[in-house]
């Protein structure tokens, strides 16, 4: 399997939170995969040396003349060659007739062996992610050499989506329009990270057995120590008696800000505070136009600046703690189509740390929930805060619903499980 990147690992989370546990599982699963990435857009790999193969990991059987692993690609960034011809030239060279050349020597035969079988293999398949940019395009090229491909849609990127969100120019919207319309119609099957994705994707005329539903999950690697960030524990105490001396409650709010209007969590918290007016709100995370430092002003304004932390972005090892802070999480959604269409991880993490979840009743948040948090209309601000205060006043309700939605990840939405839907995907794009 040939799975190709849109960007970087970083800054977006496509690639790192949805295709490598992908990956990973499946190799898991007996198979040989490669990720190919361009990184245009991840400042790490551009300030690097430039390397074309970055890494192989997670080998995990040589027996019988068995192979599986992940091997990982970065693209060359071009020099002379415009970017949109050599880094889908790239993507698809790499899919089709991967180098030989070694990433780093290895003791052992078998892992020699194994090296070599990940780096030399002819896909079977290649999995796009994303029906737009270099990706979108390998795929019009993968279409035309009759290439047996699959399409990933994790987000609304044309009209009504990110091409609106992000003020695009015009050409550049009608070249997304164009490229969203096209490709899941081209591919031999589509992999759809919500129910809104998947919906429209038989709206298209596609037939439902070409058409998997596959949302984002969590993976043992990543978040099992996740567990061991408890409120009893003594990193979590220590940072709860250092940020709120004075005891009460904790508003959670883990955001990026672009969701919702960015007052939206403040008029919550503003009005759950007659009821409980010894509790914080902290915020973690930060938006993308410094919405956190607008929220900050807007707090102090209200006079309730002192109830309010932001924490700005912290670091990854650092999330778990910040979220085992919060004795009941807000995540608000307006209803839009970029919101109904995604499949957002920042759902499922604070559920597997056991928090009680108020959300809008909007997209894949909803189904994320089922029976394990509470759901309010979209746009309720106050009935958000009247079930955020009934958490608060209920606290074993609220443990036992944090329980319940702990549960329901682990058990629904693991990439371990999550895979199966995308060999089944692959199985029909090579006519099974």
């Amino acid at each position: 399997i040939a799975m190709l990147a849109p960007f970087g690992l970083q800054p977006k989370g496509t690639v790192s939170a949805r295709m490598v546990p992908l990956a990973q599982a499946l190799a898991r699963r007996g198979h040989m995969v490669r990720i190919v990435i361009p990184p245009w857009d991840d400042p790490s790999e551009r300030e690097a040396e430039r390397h074309e193969i970055t890494s192989v990991a997670a080998v995990t059987d040589v027996a019988d003349g068995r192979v599986a692993g992940v091997h990982t690609v970065a693209l060359l960034l071009p020099r002379r060659l415009p970017s949109s011809v050599a880094l889908t030239y790239g993507l698809v060279r790499q899919a089709l007739r991967p180098t030989t050349r070694a990433v780093a020597p290895f003791e052992h035969g078998e892992e020699r062996t194994a090296l070599r079988a990940l780096t030399t293999f002819r896909a079977e398949v290649v999995h796009v992610f994303k029906p737009i940019g270099y990706s979108g395009l390998a795929g019009f090229a993968l279409s035309a050499m009759r290439v047996p491909w699959v399409l990933d849609v994790d987000d609304w990127e044309g009209p009504g989506g990110w091409a609106d969100a992000n003020r695009y120019p015009l050409p550049e919207r009608l070249s997304l329009a164009l490229m969203e319309a096209a490709l899941p119609r081209m591919a031999r099957s589509v992999t759809a990270a919500s129910r809104t994705l998947e919906a429209r994707a038989w709206h298209m005329g596609l037939p439902r057995r070409r058409v998997s539903y596959m949302p984002n999950g969590v993976w043992e690697a990543r978040y099992a120590s996740w567990a061991a960030c408890t409120p009893d524990s003594p990193e979590v105490a220590h940072m709860r008696t250092t940020l709120f001396p004075d005891g009460g409650p904790v508003v959670l709010l883990y955001t990026r800000f672009a969701e919702y209007p960015y007052r939206w969590p403040l008029e919550v918290f503003r009005r759950l505070l007659p009821a409980h007016p010894d509790a914080h709100l902290l915020v973690v995370g930060a938006g993308f136009n410094g919405e956190e430092e607008r929220l900050r002003i807007d707090a102090e304004a209200a006079g309730i600046g002192g109830r309010v932390t932001i924490t700005g972005r912290v670091p990854e090892a650092q999330v778990p703690v910040y979220l085992a802070l919060g004795d009941v999480l807000l995540y608000p959604m307006a209803d839009t189509l970029i919101n109904r269409a995604k499949s957002p991880v920042k759902v499922l993490e604070p559920m597997l740390m056991g928090l009680p979840v108020v959300a809008h009743r909007v997209g894949q948040a909803a189904e994320f929930l089922g029976g394990a948090g509470v759901l309010v209309e979209a746009g309720d601000l106050g009935g958000m805060a009247r079930a955020a205060s009934r958490l608060l006043t209920h606290p074993d309700q609220a443990r036992a619903l944090g329980e319940r939605a702990r549960a329901r990840v682990w058990s629904r939405y693991n990439w371990d499980r999550l895979s199966a839907e995308a060999e089944g995907a692959y199985r029909h794009a090579l006519g099974g």
